[in-house]
């Protein structure tokens, strides 16, 4: 025989128990229902446990079980809500986080487009500032070969004219009139460099820009995945820092497992699994902030102790004291007792490293050695409101493949394998 139960709605949770949101975030475990056929009820006590009835307990055994089977389905009915709650707050915030990506991107894209518009109208100016400056040399040239072409004229004239005389008049003016001729036979310079330098302007041209490009676009090696950042922890614009936000100013968010709560800490949204990588952040003046790496699994709707047994490998500030995190904290000694403005977090994963050092003045700071059996995530944590946390772009390099002519040796190997 099937039994029907009728859940009447949620009521308020008693004083001092745990929150259902704290409870589902939290994953602590789902009880299951122990719900028993009336069947298994007629023939087990729930005093004696024998099979045999006993007058008297039946009934209170059957109130007692489905007052606790309603105590957990209630209990269930609480995670249902919260999670339908959750996926509702979360589809309505995608509708916002879809309008400011789309915004962001068209800013971005219009940035770009702006400067090609720019270095468009730039070099066609040159070239046309190059066309009418060899426009003009060709006039002045020309304007040079006419009268040097009118004295030859005149040159030619005067000779004939000087030929057509008597002898005594001709070798009168034969000297003055040799010179002149040697003068006038001199051959005219060419004139170089008449046309325009199109490799100037045309060459790798799309490679140039590119390269200029790098100037209003900077390569940040991390960005910070705003879904895990702390409801109290603002992201800035291009992802690549942070900063606590005033209670007043702090937007409402949905409720989601990877978000940080209670502290005002964020991930980045790429791991490190293999190799080396560094990245420098920009600490400044800022006065309690705490940086480095830590696991995806890291607890993130519990308090933990941010320390390598937890999956956190970071150096803090606090109360004006450098600290290595770690159980117990261990301090970290300045060289020259002078404070770091930008950190960098070197990651070494084969080797097991995390190195933290003064980026400025190029000092060691600290460093960790463990054996990582997960993707690394750069951390951060923030409780200063005045002054951000920022992750410093890195220089880009371009680099060319250098070809080489092959080795007359191994050339001369392989002709003999051929033959």
């Amino acid at each position: 025989m099937d039994i029907l139960l009728e859940v009447a709605a949620p009521e308020p949770y008693p004083p001092g128990a745990l929150c259902p949101a704290e409870v589902a975030l939290r994953g602590e475990p789902d009880h299951g229902l122990s719900l028993l056929s009336a069947d298994e009820l007629e023939h087990v006590c729930c005093e004696c446990g024998t099979s045999e009835l006993c007058e008297g307990r039946r009934g209170c055994h059957c109130k007692g079980e489905l007052e606790r089977s309603v105590y957990q389905l209630k209990e269930r009915s609480w995670k249902y809500d919260l999670i339908k709650q959750t996926s509702q707050s979360a589809a309505q915030h995608t509708l916002t986080q879809a309008e400011q990506t789309e915004s962001r991107i068209k800013e971005q894209f219009e940035e770009l487009r702006r400067f090609l518009r720019g270095e468009e109208e730039a070099r066609i100016a040159a070239v046309r500032e190059e066309q009418e400056r060899k426009r003009r040399r060709a006039e002045e040239e020309s304007k040079k070969m006419d009268k040097q072409i009118q004295a030859l004229t005149d040159t030619i004239t005067d000779i004939e004219t000087e030929l057509e005389e008597d002898e005594i008049s001709f070798l009168q003016r034969y000297e003055r009139t040799v010179k002149r001729t040697w003068k006038d036979l001199q051959n005219p310079e060419k004139s170089y460099e008449a046309l325009i330098d199109v490799p100037k302007h045309v060459g790798n041209l799309r490679f140039r820009v590119w390269k200029k490009m790098q100037e209003i676009c900077p390569y940040t090696p991390v960005t910070v995945d705003p879904n895990s950042a702390s409801c109290s922890l603002s992201v800035s614009a291009a992802l690549d820092g942070v900063c606590s936000s005033p209670a007043p100013q702090r937007p409402l968010l949905p409720v989601v497992p990877e978000r940080f709560h209670p502290y005002a800490a964020a991930l980045g949204s790429e791991g490190v699994a293999s190799g080396l990588h560094q990245w420098d952040v920009e600490v400044g003046d800022s006065t309690n902030w705490t940086v480095g790496v830590a696991y995806a699994s890291v607890k993130r709707w519990e308090e933990f102790e941010a320390c390598p047994e937890e999956g956190v490998w970071t150096i803090s500030l606090r109360d004006g004291v450098y600290l290595a995190m770690m159980s117990p904290c261990e301090v970290v000694p300045l060289d020259g007792g002078r404070r770091p403005r930008v950190v960098r977090v070197c990651v070494d994963w084969d080797t097991g490293r995390v190195c933290f050092s003064d980026a400025d003045h190029r000092t060691h700071l600290f460093t960790f050695t463990h054996t990582f059996v997960e993707p690394l995530y750069p951390y951060f944590e923030s409780i200063c409101k005045e002054r951000p946390l920022a992750v410093q772009p890195q220089r880009v390099c371009v680099l060319v493949e250098e070809l080489r002519p092959p080795d007359q040796k191994n050339e001369d190997q392989d002709k003999g394998q051929s033959s």
